[in-house]
């Protein structure tokens, strides 16, 4: 098993990642495999030279790169210079945000799970958020559902999807049938559209008898309300995006949702505000 694993990290100290603590864990499995470690580093400052050592100290000797020049790129971007430009064909790319937690028991069922199922081109993790399974989930149309118990094993791509930590794609794909993260989505529904296109040519997904847990932080009860306003924005604008992609009636649909969806968030947070949010 060759890896490319490329984590994400913003404005954390490589402590306060539960991703790189998570991989300073397995790092003697990793070791054991071919593998890159890509950390972009999306903060404005980067870490400073105590934090680099900080960084060596948990990684134990993997080979990893830090990846950092003052810009908050989108995902989509990140993506796709890891994909065209540090990706091979007979590697796979595992993708984590920051906050993600597990063991060397997902790179061990990755491992096994690659090799019994070469025809398969992604392999997913079940992930849990506060004991909820939030990855893979359901999809039809715009709107998704969460499963209420896992399911392992070979599933159809049709009307799937899953969030970016935890993915792992085989750089085959990749590089040959997967035209690219489109750069009009930022950092939301960056997954719901790779899960799109990989089902218009793939038949079939893994998911490896794993889970993750990963903090979901949308609305988060510290945030002011401009810093809600500007990640529901994303969210909205990106999905009324990609629905347009598919077809007219979804997008004017996918549009409806979201005033539907303004107004009950209004009424729960007591705040009229929502409502105008666009």
């Amino acid at each position: 098993m060759d890896l490319v694993i490329l984590v994400v990290v913003y404005n954390l100290s490589p402590e306060e990642s539960a991703t790189l603590q998570s991989l300073s864990v397995c790092c003697d499995f990793l070791k054991t495999h071919k593998h890159n470690i890509i950390i972009r580093d999306n903060s404005r400052k980067g870490y400073s030279q105590s934090q680099h050592n900080t960084l060596s100290k948990m990684l134990k000797g993997a080979s990893f790169t830090y990846w950092h020049d003052g810009i908050n790129l989108s995902l989509s971007e990140i993506y796709n210079y890891v994909i065209t430009q540090q990706l091979k064909a007979e590697q796979i790319l595992v993708l984590w945000d920051h906050d993600s937690q597990f063991t060397t028991d997902y790179f061990i069922k990755l491992a096994q799970a690659q090799t019994e199922n070469k025809d398969c081109s992604l392999f997913l993790p079940i992930i849990t958020n506060h004991d909820e399974i939030v990855s893979p989930s359901n999809l039809w149309g715009f709107k998704g559902s969460y499963w209420k118990h896992p399911q392992y094993g070979r599933l159809q791509a049709q009307n799937h999807t899953a969030i970016n930590s935890g993915m792992a794609i085989r750089g085959e794909y990749l590089l040959h049938r997967f035209p690219g993260y489109d750069t009009h989505l930022k950092f939301y529904n960056t997954d719901n559209y790779f899960m799109w296109c990989y089902a218009q040519t793939e038949k079939m997904l893994v998911v490896i008898q794993t889970n993750i847990n990963h903090q979901l932080n949308f609305y988060s009860p510290s945030e002011s309300f401009s810093q809600q306003a500007a990640r529901y924005s994303e969210m909205r604008s990106s999905a009324i995006y990609l629905a347009g992609l598919k077809s007219f009636w979804l997008k004017l649909l996918t549009y409806v949702y979201y005033d539907i969806f303004s107004i009950k968030l209004a009424y729960k947070r007591r705040d009229i505000r929502y409502v105008l949010l666009r």
